[in-house]
């Protein structure tokens, strides 16, 4: 497992960037319980502890191949580059975004987080939208999330990607994904709505 190398902007940069993708997640914040990593210490569920900055491996040396401080930080969530990128668009760049709490697919959250577990994925959703229109390009964008057991990283991750593009065999089908295009923010909660088919299947009968 590897990141692409993407720093995070300087301070000021930042907090505008934050500010702007704050504004459209703000009246989508999830109301899931803290869930803490309880996991190894190494591997990519550990380095995607250390970027989340869940606090199951706080206080531990950087564990990620590229360092820790790399991607955008939002309110419950982080994105990322995938050190996988997509094919058959120019716009190559693919991103992760994964929620600061610890689940290890979407079958995970719907089990942890009954009640709100559709308001996590719009902020995802949204968060892998904006991040992908300010730091790669702007237009309508892929969103994949695995099926739980087809998963190779056990922490909740959905994939961005351009519109006619390929990342890590994706779009596909059920059992393996779900994936929709998004082509405005306003478009978040019908499609996390129908991400539930592969949440609500659940890893014994993908």
């Amino acid at each position: 497992f590897s990141l692409a190398i993407w720093p995070l902007p300087s301070m000021r940069v930042l907090s505008c960037a934050v500010h702007v993708l704050a504004v459209a997640a703000e009246n989508v914040t999830s109301a899931c319980p803290p869930t803490i990593y309880s996991g190894a210490d190494s591997g990519s569920e550990f380095c995607f502890c250390q970027l989340a900055e869940n606090p199951g491996c706080a206080g531990l040396a950087c564990s990620c191949s590229e360092g820790c401080n790399v991607g955008v930080r939002h309110t419950d969530t982080v994105t990322f580059p995938n050190f996988h990128t997509a094919s058959g668009c120019s716009a190559s760049t693919a991103l992760l975004t994964i929620p600061r709490n610890y689940y290890s697919d979407i079958a995970d959250l719907r089990v942890w987080c009954p009640d709100a577990w559709q308001s996590l994925l719009v902020e995802m959703l949204i968060d892998g939208f904006n991040t992908f229109q300010s730091e790669v390009a702007a237009g309508p964008v892929q969103q994949c999330i695995h099926g739980a057991s087809f998963v190779s990283t056990k922490w909740l991750h959905l994939h961005t990607f351009c519109v006619g593009g390929k990342v890590d065999g994706m779009p596909i089908g059920l059992p393996f994904a779900h994936c929709e295009t998004m082509t405005q923010v306003s478009e978040a909660a019908a499609l996390a709505a129908k991400f539930a088919v592969i949440a609500e299947a659940g890893p014994a009968q993908i």
